[in-house]
């Protein structure tokens, strides 16, 4: 990845996690998830090298995505069906730190 690239990919898009550890969550093209690392850095590595292309998400360690998104007031739940098991266990928020990548570049 170019040096361009670098700087762009540790530069905030979404909400930080806060003071809390962090994960980052790569899920390609088949919507699997593809891998787990503690940076972006090293992530963007890893998807650069691979010409990958999917979408890189960071997540809060020990809390779900759909908890954390509440706690902060970036989503309230309105309908009965945002407090099921299967709304929350599927949960992302566009609110999340992420990235787009296409054939291993990061997308603007």
């Amino acid at each position: 990845m170019g040096n361009d690239e670098s700087s762009r990919v540790t530069q905030k898009q979404g909400a930080a996690m806060g003071s809390g550890e962090s994960i980052w969550v790569f899920v390609g093209e088949s919507k699997g998830v593809g891998g787990v690392f503690k940076t972006v850095e090293k992530a963007s590595e890893w998807i650069a090298h691979h010409a990958l292309s999917g979408l890189l998400t960071e997540y809060p360690v020990d809390s779900g995505a759909y908890d954390w998104a509440v706690a902060r007031g970036m989503f309230r739940p309105t309908k009965d069906d945002h407090r099921s098991s299967q709304f929350i266990g599927s949960f992302v928020s566009a609110k999340m730190r992420h990235h787009h990548f296409e054939h291993g570049r990061l997308l603007a």
